[in-house]
């Protein structure tokens, strides 16, 4: 299980580092991670710190608890003023409304 964490740590790390360099654009902003699976919270916010520490851009990380429904939550963070620069589509069911919403898109 240790040697999962540690792929989906490094994983995500990479993927923040791509998302930084296509999203941010080196404005100096924050990068926003909406965390979905509450199980994984500590090694998440483990490579955010570490991201943070080499870099230097801050991450602000929101982690949901287990089994807490995120759909809702993840609408409302989507018309706030600062959008997750990360976040995860639970369902293909779902994938319709965050492309049709210009929110993600189909690789």
């Amino acid at each position: 299980m240790n040697k999962i964490l540690k792929t989906l740590a490094l994983t995500l790390s990479a993927l923040m580092l791509v998302t930084l360099l296509t999203a941010c654009g080196g404005s100096g902003g924050e990068l926003y991670i909406f965390n979905t699976k509450g199980e994984n919270a500590e090694a998440m916010q483990a490579a955010c710190d570490a991201f943070s520490k080499e870099t230097g851009i801050p991450v602000k990380l929101f982690s949901l608890g287990s089994g807490t429904d995120s759909l809702e939550l993840m609408r409302t963070e989507m018309n706030a003023r600062q959008k997750p620069a990360i976040f995860c589509i639970m369902s293909p069911a779902e994938l319709g409304e965050w492309v049709e919403g210009g929110f993600a898109r189909p690789l």
